[in-house]
């Protein structure tokens, strides 16, 4: 499983390539770590990302948080295997994907581009 959360505004980051416009995140598991994957304003993903370990997550997110100054929080709830969005702050947009359809989902969307 794994949850898109997309941007406003489009920002950046800087990857294998440089410097490139990022639209999304992408938050997904591999093995013992949370990858946070950058979403390029062409909808693919970018070519860098950041391992944070399972057990550190909580600990990433309150300092997120807390240098943001924002205390608003996205409430996601997974019971049996499915995810539910249960809060969400005004203005921010989260998906939840399926991993296993996320490859398709994308060559969808390329094919509605060409």
């Amino acid at each position: 499983m794994s949850a898109m959360i997309e941007f406003k505004a489009p920002t950046e980051f800087l990857g294998r390539n440089g410097q490139a416009k990022m639209v999304a995140i992408l938050i997904d598991r591999l093995d013992n770590d949370i990858t946070l994957v950058p979403i390029t304003s062409r909808r693919q993903m970018g070519r860098a990302y950041m391992l944070v370990p399972k057990d550190m997550v909580p600990a990433v997110a309150r300092a997120m948080l807390q240098v943001s100054g924002n205390r608003q929080k996205v409430v996601v709830s997974v019971r049996g295997g499915v995810a539910e969005l249960v809060s969400c702050p005004p203005g921010v947009s989260v998906r939840i994907v399926d991993h296993d359809n996320l490859a398709a989902e994308q060559e969808d969307r390329r094919r509605r581009v060409a």
